[in-house]
């Protein structure tokens, strides 16, 4: 998240959620309409959302960094478990 845009860290991450979730490889535009549906992050979801489609807004760091953090959680507990699986 040092580099890259916040909305890429934000839309991202809820693609790589839905993947984790339900196995679909959905763009960012699609990640980001997919957590919203879950109700995940919803405002700082829209404004990365609103920003990758042209929109000049701030995104909160904070909100962005937690969701990312959260996610990373997920995506840890899904690997955790799938390598408990494949013993």
């Amino acid at each position: 998240m040092k580099h890259a845009p916040l909305r890429y860290a934000v839309l991202n991450a809820c693609r790589a959620w839905a993947f984790a979730r339900e196995g679909r490889l959905l763009s960012k535009v699609e990640g980001g309409s997919w957590a919203i549906e879950f109700g995940v992050e919803v405002e700082t979801v829209r404004t990365a959302l609103a920003v990758q489609r042209g929109g000049v807004v701030a995104i909160d760091r904070v909100a962005a960094e937690r969701l990312v953090a959260r996610v990373r959680g997920v995506l840890l507990a899904e690997l955790g478990a799938a390598g408990k699986e494949s013993v």
